[in-house]
């Protein structure tokens, strides 16, 4: 309930049938207003702090466990699931709440709790669909697996860009464990923003018909099933792994979670994946590599700050020598791109947690490349996690030495502090051996054929200088005066061969180009006399 001092800000204005105004005052929390969603979880945070003194479990769930409307939680036995249900009951009806419709993965949970204080019919109905949904995915209760629902919807006509994001927006996937299939999408999606389409536009080939194969391989996602017990017990010990990779379309981390159990057994499952596409600006390959690593490092963040198990380990697995080397490097060395992202790397990982592995077992390659739908439901390596994970430590990839791997890349180049201090020079050596312009331009023409020359660039073979190769000369001899010119400051016109003329009132006159704007050449330089 509103408190009643409140209530006059849910003020409603209605007409009856007779056209008579009537004032109506709301005294509930009001759904469907952009602050619902808040005042839901904030109801339900203060109820667990006012009144959860004498059970923290059921006010920790509170707080932990709900979104919205829903309650996902659970426990080791069906004892103490019966209890914390109870618990949660009774918290909440404390503050007038009442839950309903329970289920369960456990037949034995459902018949402990429909014989004790079951208020209403409905709280437990063992005849419904074991299919529930909770946040937009489907749980199989009898299987206790994870699954999706996603159906074609047949158009007449040729795929719009508006009807492609319609298809991608319709795939409601929180946990990005669809991730190499949602990746596809979205790349099509960028491809059809950088080309200009409008949203009524047909899709151009050939993504017309890639788009037309995604939508009729679509529906295969309801096939797949995944686990959603991790096999994680109080007595286990758990393990953190994210594995990254880039690609030039898209850059990519997933998570699996590896349980030892006390009987020595292994188990390995996935629990969550990130995708992003590469940005409009073209990146170098290592700097897409180090926006995957910075991926895996919020989300293992992410997940570590969720999950309810204590995560001994956490391990972080990367297929590029050059980003592991920045890694372990001081930031300070890189310019602001790369150091901007190894510092925020480095503050939420540490440089040893960081590993090698090849690209033949890292699964977060096919999220950060794409697949199609049918390609989804047998991919092992993503579904089944690198097979050497369920095996002991000395069977993963061996370490590999990085330290020595330093980008080459000319936007990675080490930064380095450098003292410049300006000295007065003179006119160059070549102006004060030749006193004649003619032999100036001659030699200074035949130096700048043999630089090209060197640089296997085009220019001329012939026996002599030619008339444009002169021309290029005194070009260049005009460049070098300018740059020392005192007119500078008083903003006199560059030509298109970037040389200093003065532009004056002979602009107007009836005068060839050159006669018109001069060349300003300074008086105490060796070019002029």
């Amino acid at each position: 309930m509103v408190d009643r001092e409140d209530a006059d800000m849910q003020r409603i204005v209605w007409k009856d049938s007779e056209n008579n105004m009537c004032i109506y005052r709301l005294l509930t929390v009001t759904y469907g207003l952009n602050c619902s969603p808040y005042l839901t979880i904030k109801v339900l945070h203060t109820l667990a702090e006012d009144e959860g003194g004498d059970c923290p479990r059921a006010a920790a769930t509170l707080k932990e466990c709900f979104y919205v409307d829903d309650c996902l939680s659970g426990t080791d036995t069906v004892g103490e699931a019966v209890q914390l249900q109870q618990q949660v009951q009774e918290l909440l009806l404390r503050g007038g709440f009442t839950l309903r419709k329970w289920n369960s993965n456990s037949s034995d949970f459902l018949q402990g709790i429909s014989g004790k204080n079951c208020g209403h019919d409905d709280l437990c109905d063992l005849s419904l669909d074991r299919n529930t949904k909770a946040l937009g995915i489907y749980w199989s209760c009898n299987e206790d697996v994870i699954g999706y629902t996603a159906k074609e919807n047949p158009v007449s006509s040729k795929i719009t860009k508006r009807q492609q994001l319609s298809d991608i927006a319709r795939v409601y996937d929180p946990t990005c464990l669809l991730a190499p299939v949602i990746i596809t999408g979205k790349r099509v999606c960028q491809d059809l923003w950088r080309r200009g389409c409008a949203w009524d536009d047909p899709l151009p080939e050939p993504l017309q018909s890639e788009w037309q194969r995604f939508r009729r391989e679509l529906p295969l996602i309801n096939k797949i099933k995944i686990p959603r017990w991790t096999f994680s017990t109080a007595d286990s010990s758990e393990q953190l792994h994210i594995f990254c990779d880039a690609s030039t379309a898209a850059y990519a981390a997933v998570s699996y979670l590896r349980v030892v159990q006390p009987s020595g057994d292994i188990k390995v499952s996935i629990l969550m994946a990130k995708t992003k596409v590469a940005p409009l600006k073209m990146r170098t390959i290592p700097q897409l590599e180090l926006n995957g690593a910075l991926l895996a490092a919020t989300l293992s963040a992410r997940i570590l700050d969720d999950i309810q198990r204590k995560v001994t380990q956490t391990f972080y697995w990367c297929d590029s020598k050059t980003v592991l080397s920045w890694i372990r490097s001081d930031p300070g060395q890189h310019k602001q791109y790369i150091a901007n992202r190894l510092i925020r790397i480095q503050q939420l990982t540490g440089a040893k947690a960081w590993s090698y592995v090849p690209t033949s077992s890292n699964p977060a390659d096919v999220a950060s490349r794409g697949i199609y739908p049918a390609e989804l439901e047998k991919l092992s390596i993503w579904w089944m996690e690198p097979s050497w994970l369920q095996q002991d430590k000395c069977f993963w990839p061996a370490g590999i030495s990085v330290e020595q791997t330093i980008s080459t890349d000319e936007h990675d180049v080490q930064a380095s502090s450098l003292l410049a201090v300006s000295q007065q020079t003179h006119d160059s050596w070549i102006l004060h051996n030749y006193s004649s312009l003619h032999r100036l331009l001659n030699v200074t023409a035949w130096c700048q054929r043999f630089v090209k020359s060197v640089m296997k660039r085009e220019h001329e073979t012939t026996l002599y200088c030619t008339a444009s190769e002169r021309k290029i000369a005194m070009q260049f001899w005009g460049k070098q005066c300018n740059s020392k010119s005192k007119l500078l400051k008083l903003n006199p016109m560059l030509d298109e061969d970037g040389i200093l003329r003065l532009n004056g009132r002979l602009k107007n006159a009836v005068l060839p180009a050159c006669e018109r704007f001069p060349i300003i050449l300074p008086k105490e330089v060796t070019l002029v006399n």
